[in-house]
């Protein structure tokens, strides 16, 4: 009899032990599953976000280029662009007016929204492959923009999108 409840004891605590594994392996797994989730989540919200700008930017910049730019008052954010810069009235008077292209337009309003949300704002720039012959020399693209320009010059991507560090920060 002693034997027969010794045996049983030892079953009983092996179950138990056994129960206890596997459930620390369901929620190990649930854990992981969750995380999982979270960040394939997290990076469709973040496609999403990054198509709907590339669209709002399109759109303000087809918008300006049907109204042949924005003019402004030259001041120092507007007037360092000397090939844009014009005589407004027509008659030989100094108005003081320069074109605001689409791409200065995109990146002053960006450059806004940053002082206004510097911790929440996108991050838009215009950036070329072939930045030395560009007027602005903001143009350059910096290693990960290098690449999607690279991929999508040689037809490697119609889309391109990477998780990457941008000021510290993924």
């Amino acid at each position: 009899m002693k034997i027969a409840s010794r045996i049983q004891s030892f079953l009983s605590a092996h179950y138990m032990l056994v129960l206890i594994v596997i459930w620390t392996g369901l929620i190990s797994a649930s854990a992981v599953w969750n995380l999982y989730q979270d960040k394939h989540g997290t990076i469709a919200k973040a496609m999403i976000e990054a198509r709907t700008i590339y669209q709002h930017n399109i759109a303000y910049r087809k918008w300006s280029t049907m109204h042949g730019g924005i003019y402004a008052r030259i001041n120092n954010k507007n007037g360092n662009n000397p090939h844009l810069m014009f005589n407004m009235d027509g008659r030989g008077n100094e108005m003081g007016f320069v074109v605001i292209d689409p791409f200065q337009m995109t990146r002053q309003a960006y450059e806004v929204m940053h002082q206004q949300s510097p911790n929440e704002s996108a991050i838009s720039r215009s950036v070329s492959l072939d930045y030395q012959h560009t007027i602005d020399p903001y143009d350059e693209p910096d290693p990960w923009e290098r690449e999607g320009l690279l991929a999508f010059q040689e037809g490697r991507a119609k889309e391109y999108s990477t998780v990457t560090t941008i000021n510290g920060a993924p």
